[in-house]
């Protein structure tokens, strides 16, 4: 998948989760979620991710490879973990629990929506094993005409379900 359907994922990932949590901070949870579903690419140098700090995303390549670690659930734990550890020690306005969920439920948008591509995506690493199912391709006619879409409405059916008639 590209960026947009990580971005829509997440984004409607953190607005689900945050009304669950602190319906008070369904936008920043939405922002949150959108930043969190893109960080998985950070081992991939033309992601979006990888373009914003390239010198991170080569050395990642190069050391863990593409779908690695950053596309399984160890990989998400790791990274909710330190990014909800450093928001507290530096006294962010947001619940713990708000952070944790959000930000690991977004990751594993990633690593789902990764998972209907032919390579999949390592889930249980450091076992080497992909799962997949072969559906489509990043940047494919599906992903464009028929996933972007169906998360942009299920965005929008979120916004409105859970942000404007609450």
């Amino acid at each position: 998948m590209l960026w947009k359907a990580h971005l829509l994922a997440g984004s409607s990932t953190g607005i689900y989760v945050g009304s669950l949590i602190s319906p008070e901070n369904i936008l920043p949870a939405a922002l949150i979620g959108a930043g969190a579903a893109l960080l998985p690419d950070i081992d991939h140098p033309n992601s979006k991710v990888g373009q914003i700090i390239p010198l991170v995303s080569w050395t990642i390549r190069l050391t863990a490879g593409h779908r690695g670690i950053f596309h399984s659930l160890l990989g998400a734990a790791a990274v909710t973990a330190i990014i909800s550890g450093t928001c507290v020690f530096f006294n962010c306005p947001y619940s713990y629990k708000l952070l944790m969920s959000v930000i690991f439920s977004a990751l594993l948008s990633h690593i789902v929506l990764d998972s209907f591509n032919p390579m999949g995506c390592c889930w249980f690493y450091p076992l080497k094993m992909h799962l997949s199912i072969p559906i489509l391709h990043s940047g494919g006619f599906i992903e464009k005409l028929i996933i972007n879409p169906i998360m942009f409405v299920l965005l929008l059916w979120l916004v409105y379900s859970r942000v404007i008639t609450v």
